[in-house]
């Protein structure tokens, strides 16, 4: 599991770049034909977080608005 802390008054699409480095565990190295998958609610439905997680080789699967 992974956490980034912020203020109260921040919104969770702002805190996924942060939780995304946080990660202890070694993860198995990422290929274009083996992403792993980033799973997120509704919530994070929002362009520049699925760019994020593409940019940092996972699969976004986020539930729409």
């Amino acid at each position: 599991m992974e956490v980034a802390v912020e203020g109260p008054d921040r919104h969770p699409m702002k805190l996924v770049e942060g939780t995304l480095d946080s990660m202890v565990i070694k993860r198995p190295d990422l290929t274009a034909d083996k992403l792993q998958d980033v799973r997120m609610e509704r919530g994070y439905d929002y362009p520049q977080v699925r760019e994020l997680v593409e940019v940092c080789g996972y699969a976004a699967h986020v539930r729409a608005r």
